[in-house]
């Protein structure tokens, strides 16, 4: 497996996404450099857990696919943990939602915006 070298300034990365959603997330994590670190959350039922190519500090968790928005939920959790208060100049964060995620996501995803001056 073999990793793109460290073009942009990105330190963290967030991947939240369904199985539907697997195939892109693949590929987002094949373009990641080997030094960043970061969180996958991915909604499937168990007989989609697989290994995916994630960098050394990239890890992934495996969510039940239930009626509960638990992507939203634990994507709602880590940006709690690791997103300051007030930005730091010195990190670059991305964050990538897949198509399948619940419509929670897509709000999150707007207040995101609005909260880190995007819109």
């Amino acid at each position: 497996m073999r990793r793109r070298p460290r073009k942009s300034s990105i330190d963290q990365v967030l991947i939240a996404g369904t199985a539907t959603d697997l195939p892109a997330i693949r590929q987002v994590l094949l373009m990641l450099p080997d030094d960043i670190y970061g969180q996958v959350y991915v909604e499937a039922p168990e007989a989609a857990w697989t290994t995916l190519p994630c960098p050394p500090r990239v890890t992934v968790a495996w969510l039940p696919m239930d009626d509960q928005p638990r992507a939203a939920t634990a994507t709602t959790a880590w940006l709690a943990e690791w997103m300051p208060e007030e930005p730091q100049s010195d990190r670059e964060f991305s964050l990538w939602v897949g198509a399948g995620i619940s419509g929670q996501i897509g709000t999150l995803c707007h207040r995101l915006d609005i909260e880190l001056g995007v819109l």
